[in-house]
């Protein structure tokens, strides 16, 4: 039941809340997990209903309706992805599930976080970089 999570967020599958949390270092695994059933056993994977392979080192998540906006960081740069839940999980690849993915203002951004209808991205120095949600969100 060992999992060091980098990144985690709340969302809805199949009606149901759940958790993504999302694991780089062992299995390179975002995982959807149902909270209660994981409080219940006492261990994260323990709730674990899915799971897809994730694109690079996830440093933030995001669930917006059906979407998800995963913050990779790979050796190169950073980039936020963009895919239908639904459609990560059926194919179990966040490469191959995007519907969109954009380069980031600076390498070592954080976030991404949700303002109505902006995503927020942090630098590390400090500076605030807002967003337009609406080009990310799949309807």
């Amino acid at each position: 039941g060992w999992l060091r999570v980098t990144a985690m967020t709340v969302g809805t599958w199949k009606g149901e809340k759940v958790w993504l949390a999302a694991n780089y270092l062992y299995t390179r695994r975002t995982y959807l997990v149902k909270p209660k059933k994981a409080l219940k056993k006492g261990y994260l994977l323990g709730g674990k209903v899915g799971s897809y392979v994730n694109a690079g080192f996830p440093l933030g998540v995001l669930c917006v309706d059906d979407t998800v906006l995963e913050l990779n960081q790979s050796p190169f740069r950073g980039t936020l992805y963009a895919a239908p839940l639904k459609k990560i999980v059926g194919v179990s690849n966040l490469l191959d599930a995007r519907t969109t993915s954009i380069g980031l203002p600076e390498d070592n951004v954080i976030g991404p976080v949700r303002d109505k209808d902006d995503l927020i991205l942090l630098s590390r120095e400090g500076r605030v970089y807002r967003l337009p949600l609406h080009p990310y969100i799949l309807k």
